[in-house]
C-alpha cells in the first residue's frame, strides 16, 4: 500500500507499515454515501487518498450546513482512535474517490508503537477542531460570496483538482443558501474570469481570483492543516 502519498499515513515506521497491512481495508466512496450520523458510536476509521466527503451539522427543519470537508490526506471518524466513538456530525461523500479504513483498536494500537504517527493523528485532530470553530465564525460574520470563495479553494485543495464535480444545489445546500444566490454569485465570479460552471461541473480558472474575494478563514485554516507536516 502507497502510505508515502498520504500525510497521516507517510511517517510510519516499517514495523507500524507492517503491523497495519493487515489491518486496513481499501474501501470505494461513491457520491450519497452516508459513513456515519450524529451521536452514532464508531469503531472504524477511514483515511482518505481520494474524493470529498463532507461532515455536515444537522437543522432540526432536516436541513444541512456548511462543515469540514474531508479529501486526499484526511481522515474520517477520528473519535474512534482516540477512544470516545461517538461521532457528532453526518459524513456524506460528495465526490467519488476512495479510502483506507481500520478499526478504531487498530489504530489506537499503531499510535502506541509510532510516536511520529501518534503526533499526526494528534495535530490533525486539533487543526479539524480548529477549523471547526473558524467555520462557525466564519459562517455567522461572512458574506456569501465570501463563503463560497472560500468553499470552492477548501474543495479544490482537498480534491487536488482545479475541476469540482459538484453540482450548484449541493453547493447551496453546504452553504445554507437559496440555489438562486449561489447562481448569482456563480455568475459574478464567471464574469470575474474567476470559475467556469458547465453541466454539473465547477472548473476553477483563477485560484488567485478567487482568494482575492474569499475571507481569511480559508488561509487560516489551510495553514492549520498544512503546519500538520
Amino acid at each position: 500500500m502507497a502510505f508515502a502519498q498520504h500525510t497521516l499515513l507517510r511517517s510510519l515506521s516499517a514495523e507500524t507499515a507492517g503491523f497495519l497491512q493487515d489491518e486496513i481495508t481499501p474501501v470505494t466512496l461513491s457520491p450519497g454515501d452516508v459513513l456515519f450520523e450524529p451521536g452514532q458510536s464508531l469503531d472504524r476509521i477511514w483515511f482518505v487518498q481520494s474524493g470529498l466527503v463532507s461532515l455536515v451539522t444537522l437543522l432540526q427543519d432536516g436541513g444541512e450546513i456548511d462543515g469540514i470537508m474531508v479529501g486526499r490526506h484526511g481522515a474520517l471518524g477520528l473519535p474512534a482512535s482516540l477512544g470516545s466513538g461517538r461521532v457528532i456530525s453526518r459524513a456524506v461523500v460528495q465526490v467519488e474517490g476512495g479510502a483506507w479504513s481500520m478499526s478504531g483498536e487498530a489504530c489506537r494500537q499503531a499510535m502506541r508503537r509510532d510516536e511520529e504517527f501518534n503526533g499526526r493523528i494528534m495535530r490533525y485532530y486539533e487543526a479539524v477542531f480548529a477549523a471547526a470553530v473558524q467555520l462557525t465564525a466564519c459562517n455567522a460574520s461572512h458574506s456569501l460570496e465570501q463563503r463560497l470563495c472560500r468553499w470552492l479553494l477548501t474543495c479544490q485543495d482537498q480534491l487536488g483538482s482545479d475541476l469540482l464535480p459538484i453540482r450548484q444545489e449541493v453547493v447551496s445546500r453546504m452553504l445554507g443558501a437559496n440555489r438562486t444566490s449561489i447562481a448569482s454569485i456563480s455568475r459574478v465570479l464567471q464574469d470575474d474570469g474567476a470559475i467556469l460552471v458547465r453541466h454539473g461541473r465547477i472548473k476553477i480558472l483563477s485560484t488567485e481570483r478567487l482568494s482575492r474575494r474569499a475571507c481569511e478563514c480559508y488561509a487560516v485554516t489551510r495553514e492549520r492543516f498544512r503546519s500538520i507536516g
